[in-house]
């Protein structure tokens, strides 16, 4: 059982410093060269221990009998090693190494190197068993620590899996037959009546659009890696031109200030766009035909802020229930939260407003 990238980083740098300590401290005491290259060698098969942990078992015990053979290049460093040896293959290893390793380990700790003989002081032999009786339970602990950390990935992975088959089954396969048939009543509509066919192109450019966009998630959905995993994002720019447009095809009229020159965070610039995207959707979906959407961007006092208005509809020929999910300004809401803004929406006097503001 591998451990994950956090305790492997945590792990292997207490042992560098070990390392460097061992070093500093035989230099100033003047300890024997070999007994300092000696404790290096356990240090480094604990560390090779994350790679090939039956291999470095091994050796360990063989190092581990020099030293005991060599009393002149034992430290109590050396002897100190060997329970962390012992929890490293609780860890890593199963359960029958445990039984063979551990018991060597125990059985060689206890021979007194000065007196060339076994030490028979119960007291002694009691907490040198204690302490590798510990230092396997951490060990095992730890061990069913990440297999229940692995099983939950691969559940998590599986998941992933089912939820891209299922977009592309369902939505992506909803959003071809749309484009192919707007395209299909847009060659019908060829030099017929121009309001119509400017519809049908808009609605195959916002359904090309949504399309790309279910291609990116089941990308992310089904990526193998899940820790590095980054999310590559159109520029900001790009994203209000396009959404410019998008509102202007159908037939809204646009007026929007020049953005101002603002750092964003990652995180921060994807959730302006997935802003932009819903309220443009909120929009055409509900505003009346026609109307005039305002955009507004400013920033004051290190906070950017990103305000939209339309008109309301008094007789809305769609509700909430008809076309609305009730998850996106809630989800976006929650997110500009999360790294410290705010989104606010609501009405004023036949406009519907809807705010954004983040740290810049």
């Amino acid at each position: 059982m591998a451990l994950n990238k956090s305790l492997r980083t945590v792990y292997l740098t207490l042992l560098a410093v070990v390392a460097v300590l061992v070093i500093a401290v035989g230099s100033v005491f003047a300890y024997p060269l070999a007994g300092i290259i000696l404790t290096l060698c356990l240090i480094g098969l604990l560390a090779a221990a994350n790679w090939r942990p039956l291999m470095s078992a091994v050796l360990f015990v063989v190092a581990f009998v020099v030293a005991i053979i060599h009393p002149e290049l034992t430290s109590l460093i050396d002897i100190l090693l060997a329970p962390i040896m012992c929890l490293v293959v609780a860890c890593r290893l199963p359960i029958i190494h445990t039984v063979w390793f551990v018991p060597v380990i125990t059985v060689l700790g206890l021979f007194d190197t000065n007196q060339s003989a076994w030490i028979t002081d119960p007291v002694a032999v009691s907490v040198w068993v204690v302490v590798l009786l510990l230092a396997v339970l951490v060990g095992r602990i730890v061990r069913q620590r990440e297999q229940v950390r692995a099983q939950m990935a691969e559940n998590y992975r599986r998941r992933r899996a089912e939820l891209a088959r299922a977009l592309h089954d369902s939505v992506a396969a909803s959003l071809t037959n749309v484009i192919v048939r707007a395209e299909v009543l847009g060659l019908k509509q060829a030099g017929g009546d121009p309001e119509k066919e400017l519809q049908l192109r808009a609605i195959i450019e916002d359904s090309r659009r949504s399309m790309g966009q279910v291609r990116e998630l089941i990308r992310v959905l089904e990526s193998s890696d899940t820790e590095s995993l980054e999310r590559e994002f159109t520029p900001a720019e790009a994203v209000f031109s396009d959404e410019y447009r998008r509102l202007s095809s159908h037939g809204f009229d646009v007026r929007a200030n020049t953005a101002p020159s603002v750092v964003l965070t990652t995180d921060a610039r994807a959730l302006v766009e997935d802003f932009v995207r819903e309220v443009a959707t909120n929009i055409i979906k509900y505003a009346p035909a026609g109307s005039a959407v305002i955009i507004h961007h400013v920033v004051h006092d290190g906070h950017y802020l990103l305000e939209i208005t339309n008109d309301t509809d008094p007789v809305p020929e769609h509700t909430d229930q008809d076309m609305s999910t009730h998850r996106g300004l809630r989800d976006l809401s929650e997110r500009a939260a999360h790294l410290g803004g705010r989104l606010e929406a609501g009405a004023r006097i036949g406009q519907w407003t809807t705010v954004l503001e983040l740290p810049a």
